[in-house]
């Protein structure tokens, strides 16, 4: 049995395999239709991102709890499409350092689960139409804009 597991953990698609078992993060949430991205439903993977401010890890990025749309198109086009949710979702645009992820954007609950993503580096109106639906369903309609002279009110 030892020499069994010994073979068994040289291979790592099964030590992440059982880290994934054990941290429960191995749970796929039915989310969207059959067409979707196939990371939709699962826990997000940890990637090393290059942003405009530095090198930052996708798990320090969500330890906000806050939904999070993740931009790392050729064009950052994606991050366009949820200006109407700035106020709801934390945008970030950045390029993945190696490994290369296997979406180019993706949108994740509070809890790391994505709720949406995309393969393509520059996504098409279906899949930006997509976007917002999913947006709207698991962070409620956008904001409208605030007008500023509404915050200076007089008494």
């Amino acid at each position: 049995m030892r020499e069994l597991f010994t073979e068994l953990l040289g291979h790592p698609n099964t030590v992440q395999h059982l880290a994934d078992l054990t941290a429960g993060t191995d749970i796929r949430y039915d989310m969207a239709g059959p067409h979707a991205h196939p990371l939709v439903g699962r826990f997000a993977p940890d990637v090393e991102l290059c942003t405009p401010t530095g090198t930052v890890r996708l798990a320090e990025l969500a330890g906000t709890a806050r939904p999070l749309l993740l931009d790392m198109t050729e064009d950052a086009s994606v991050a366009g499409e949820l200006a109407q949710w700035h106020d709801q979702v934390h945008i970030v645009i950045a390029q993945p350092q190696s490994p290369a992820p296997v979406a180019t954007a993706l949108l994740l609950r509070p809890d790391c689960y994505v709720a949406w993503a995309a393969a393509s580096p520059r996504p098409d109106p279906a899949d930006l139409d997509a976007l917002r639906t999913a947006t709207q369903r698991w962070f409620g309609a956008a904001e409208p804009a605030r007008n500023e002279s509404e915050d200076l009110r007089t008494t």
